[in-house]
C-alpha cells in the first residue's frame, strides 16, 4: 500500500526537511538536467559514490564513468542525485510523509545529522555489499 499522509500531525512546520526537498529538487534541475540523458549520465558518474571494478579491466563503465568516487566528498552528494523522475519524486514524497515527524522529533540539527549520516551509511553499506563488478549508489533511499 502506497502511504498518502501519515497519522502523526506536526506543531511545527518542517523546515529543514522541506529545505531538503527543495535542495534536492535544483540539484535535479540545475546538476542532473532534470533527467536529460547526457545530463543525468555524467552526473550519476560524477556525484555517485562508485566503486568501479570494471576500470582495473580497462572497461569503463557506459562509456562514460572513468572515475572511482567511493571515500570521496560523493559520499555526500550521491544523496541528493536521482536515476529519473520516479526515484525521485517517490524519494521526495516518503521524505514530506515521514521527514516531518522526525525533524518534529530530534528537532531541526539531529534530523538533518540523521539524515546525511544515514545516507552516507547507506551508500557505504550499498557498495560494500554489492557482488557487480560496477557498482553505483545514490539517491536517499
Amino acid at each position: 500500500m502506497f502511504p498518502i499522509y501519515d497519522a502523526n500531525p506536526t506543531k511545527v512546520f518542517p523546515i529543514a526537511t522541506t529545505s531538503l526537498i527543495l535542495l534536492t529538487i535544483l540539484v535535479w534541475l540545475l546538476v542532473q538536467g532534470a533527467g536529460n540523458e547526457n545530463v543525468l549520465d555524467y552526473s550519476l558518474c560524477r556525484y555517485a559514490s562508485s566503486q568501479n571494478y570494471h576500470l582495473d579491466q580497462g572497461i569503463i563503465h557506459r562509456q562514460w564513468c572513468e572515475n572511482d568516487n567511493i571515500g570521496s566528498f560523493s559520499l555526500i552528494t550521491s544523496v541528493f542525485i536521482h536515476g529519473d523522475w520516479f526515484h525521485l519524486i517517490f524519494n521526495l514524497w516518503f521524505l514530506w510523509i515521514f521527514g516531518n515527524n522526525i525533524e518534529e522529533a530530534f528537532g531541526r540539527t539531529k534530523f538533518l545529522a540523521i539524515f546525511l549520516f544515514a545516507g552516507v551509511f547507506t551508500e557505504v553499506a550499498s557498495i560494500m555489499t554489492s557482488n557487480e563488478k560496477f557498482s553505483l549508489s545514490f539517491g536517499a533511499s
